[in-house]
This record gives structure tokens, C-alpha cells and sequence, in this order.
């Protein structure tokens, strides 16, 4: 059983030699174009910055819906604090289908290479893709709102 893990995104080979601020732009294009053929909902807003010409930083800060989960809210309102129950995930199924798509545009351009034996990362640039802070908890607050509680 290996504990390598490979991955070569498609656009890697024509992009490998770009500056990631380039590579920045190209995914910008490709989140456009998601939401023009329906992949991703519109008034989407992402920000897509580089930090040190090595990381590839994504940042959903805007969508049409409540990014949060419902039942995530619930649970951390009637939990007891030292509940052992496993919570339920925070973002809710449609808000991580976008994380997960803006996850695949990214990949398309990168290149890595993982053993997690040894802990050896090689990877062409690191990438992250999440929902901002504040959209969060203001997903959160309107839930509480919607249910009563401050």
C-alpha cells in the first residue's frame, strides 16, 4: 500500500512556467466562466490573491444563499458544552459544492506530490480555499435570528 499520493492538474503543462499572479488570473477567467455555464451560482464574489509567489489564495466572500448549516446552529445552541456527539459540518451541502468546485478550478493548474509517511510535500504552488470569516458568521447570526435567539 503506497502512501504516496500524485496529482497533475490538467492546465499544469501549458501553465508551469507562468507567474502565479498569471496563474491568479487564469482562475479568476475560469470562475467567470463557471458561472456562466451554471457551475457555480451567480453573485458569486471570490477573491483570488498570490502571497509570495508561492501560494494561491482563494477567498469566497459573497453567494446568493446562507452558506452556513442550519443544523450546525441548532447543535451549537442545544449541545451541553461537554458533549461528546460529533457536531454537525458548518458550511451546508450547497455552500460546500461551491468550495468544492472553486477547489477543482484551482487544482486544474497545479502539480503535487505527497508522501504522508515521511511528510515530503512537493507541490508547484499551495493553494486554499475557503469562505471568509464574516460571511460565515453572518450566515450563523441569521440563522440564530430565524430561530429566536440573539
Amino acid at each position: 500500500m503506497s502512501n504516496t499520493e500524485k496529482h497533475t492538474g490538467s492546465k499544469f503543462d501549458a501553465t508551469r512556467n507562468l507567474p502565479l499572479s498569471e496563474v491568479a488570473k487564469m482562475v479568476r477567467k475560469d470562475i467567470k466562466a463557471a458561472v456562466k455555464a451554471g457551475k457555480l451560482p451567480k453573485g458569486i464574489k471570490v477573491s483570488v490573491r498570490t502571497q509570495r509567489g508561492y501560494s494561491l489564495d482563494c477567498e469566497i466572500k459573497a453567494v446568493p444563499f446562507n452558506p452556513s448549516n442550519l443544523d450546525r446552529v441548532v447543535w451549537d445552541i442545544a449541545a451541553p458544552a461537554n458533549s461528546n456527539d460529533c457536531p454537525p459540518v458548518l458550511l451546508s451541502e450547497e455552500a460546500y459544492k461551491v468550495l468544492r468546485t472553486v477547489e477543482e478550478i484551482v487544482a486544474a493548474y497545479n502539480r503535487s506530490e505527497v508522501d504522508y509517511m515521511t511528510d515530503y510535500h512537493n507541490n508547484h504552488f499551495f493553494a486554499s480555499v475557503k469562505f471568509d470569516y464574516e460571511l460565515r458568521e453572518a450566515g450563523t447570526a441569521a440563522h440564530k435570528r430565524s430561530l429566536g435567539v440573539a
